[in-house]
């Protein structure tokens, strides 16, 4: 039944919107991907072959046809290619206009403030925090930052309320190595605001 029809029917959802541990015990998104996007082509055809033959003179039924074959096809070439699962793109659209409107609140409701670092040696969880206004692009755990001569490794990343939601605390390494996906910090572009 999964296969069938719940796989196929979530597979038009957004990744982010699928159950993630569902398909674990009834079958793979790869199947169901297949599945529904061949369906996806099947359904396009017959509308585009129900449009020739009937020569129905609307032109709903030519831009459904056309919109199906070629999801269904882009869909199941995605998942060949990268081996990547995607939804259909008007669903996809959609998400992606939700989420830049959002965002675009969030910004208008947060505005941009300096960052505030707090440097403190003795602290035995983290030795640097950075609180700041905005997300900082690529700063997950684990990444490397440069600071102040120093080598410092993301430990936490935290939500909070006030001025500066985002949160890092970083923990002091012994020696660094420089390389490409160490983050200097900051850009010449920031300014801080000491604690």
């Amino acid at each position: 039944m999964w296969l069938c029809v719940y796989g196929p029917a979530l597979t038009l959802l957004p990744e982010r919107y699928r159950p993630p541990k569902s398909v674990q015990k009834f079958g793979s998104w790869t199947t169901a991907t297949l599945i529904s996007g061949f369906l996806e082509c099947m359904f396009g055809a017959n509308t585009l072959i129900y449009w020739y033959k009937e020569e129905v003179d609307r032109l709903v039924f030519l831009w459904i046809a056309i919109y199906l074959l070629c999801d269904g096809v882009w869909r199941i070439l995605i998942l060949r290619m990268h081996n990547e699962s995607v939804g259909t793109v008007i669903l996809a659209a959609v998400d992606q206009m939700f989420l830049t409107g959002k965002q675009a609140l969030w910004s208008a409701a947060h505005p941009a403030v300096a960052d505030r670092v707090v440097l403190e040696d003795r602290n035995p969880q983290w030795q640097l925090k950075i609180e700041s206004s905005r997300s900082k692009r690529d700063w997950e755990t684990a990444r490397l930052v440069h600071y102040n001569e120093r080598f410092f490794r993301i430990e936490t990343v935290l939500n909070a309320s006030g001025p500066r939601p985002f949160v890092y605390l970083l923990r002091a390494l012994p020696a660094g190595v420089p390389g490409p996906r160490v983050i200097n910090y900051p850009p010449p572009e920031i300014s801080r605001v000491p604690d």
